[in-house]
């Protein structure tokens, strides 16, 4: 009986060491390959875990209707701090070795493109997407800007700090 409960805290104890070695939003079917293509467990206990992670805070969950994005939160990062020495090194290995390989991967999982085009009253549109692996928009954002200079400073600054500021942007988005 104690076997199954050591098994599962180190479980979830290793999602969050995923997710704390990722460093990144990541979505549901990304980290269910991470877990299935190395055996960590089974898909339906994967998705009970996450489930369970979210609903203690431990995982910020963002929805965009048909997808689920992950990330580690601060009280999930606090918590691996006190437990991270309950997962097996191996394990650990395991995962800094497929994410070592697999990082690019990971890091084209969203994508940001800004751009923008001329309209008939000398205003320009600029269109703002954050856009997953399978080139599916998460949202796109259009706007009317007055100047080329103010459009290209805006396609700058999307291109330059979006992804670093991708949780503020999710946050803004889907706040009540």
């Amino acid at each position: 009986m104690f076997g199954d409960t050591y098994e599962l805290a180190e479980s979830k104890l290793l999602l969050l060491y995923i997710f704390k070695t990722i460093k990144q939003t990541v979505s549901n079917s990304s980290i269910t390959e991470i877990v299935l293509e190395n055996g960590f467990m089974n898909y339906f206990h994967l998705q009970q875990y996450l489930s369970e992670l979210a609903s203690s805070e431990l995982l910020n969950v963002y929805k965009d209707g048909k997808r689920v994005l992950y990330e580690l939160s601060s009280k999930g990062k606090n918590t691996l701090e006190y437990f991270e020495n309950r997962i097996a090194d191996s394990k650990k290995e395991s995962v800094d070795l497929y994410l070592s390989k697999h990082n690019e991967q990971l890091k084209n999982d969203i994508k940001f493109t800004a751009g923008y085009a001329k309209h008939d009253d000398d205003s320009y549109l600029v269109t703002l997407n954050m856009i997953d692996n399978t080139a599916s928009d998460i949202f796109e954002l259009k706007i009317s800007i007055k100047s080329i200079e103010e459009a290209k400073k805006v396609c700058s600054n999307w291109n330059s700090s979006a992804k670093k500021n991708r949780k503020k942007i999710l946050d803004i988005l889907l706040s009540k």
